[in-house]
């Protein structure tokens, strides 16, 4: 099995389907992907309400539709794409290393 990087598979679709995995969500909402959001898991379904608020995903879970009527939303409703793509225009300078250096900051400012 090759490894593909998630830079690389963010270039070439223009939607998502994932399962709300903490690096992945965020990784393809920087490159402004809307995303289906299949969690299997408590943290994978909390990210996925907030991607979902934000419009940039839809959440299917119980109270959505079937998958073929899901995908079709998020493939023919423009709103899902502007959403996203606002989100990595406003996040156009995330820096992973920044982030994780204020987590560490706060984190010892808390001891």
């Amino acid at each position: 099995i090759t490894q593909i990087g998630l830079a690389a598979v963010a270039c070439h679709c223009s939607h998502a389907v994932v399962d709300g995995h903490g690096a992945i969500t965020p990784g393809l909402l920087l490159a402004g992907k809307p995303l289906l959001l299949l969690p299997t898991r408590v943290e994978q379904t909390m990210l996925a309400h907030r991607v979902q608020a934000l419009g940039a995903g839809l959440l299917l879970d119980d109270a959505a539709p079937a998958l073929d009527d899901a995908l079709r939303r998020l493939v023919d409703e423009p709103a899902w794409s502007t959403a996203a793509t606002a989100f990595a225009s406003r996040h156009h300078d995330h820096d992973d290393a920044h982030t994780l250096a204020a987590v560490v900051a706060r984190c010892e400012a808390l001891m």
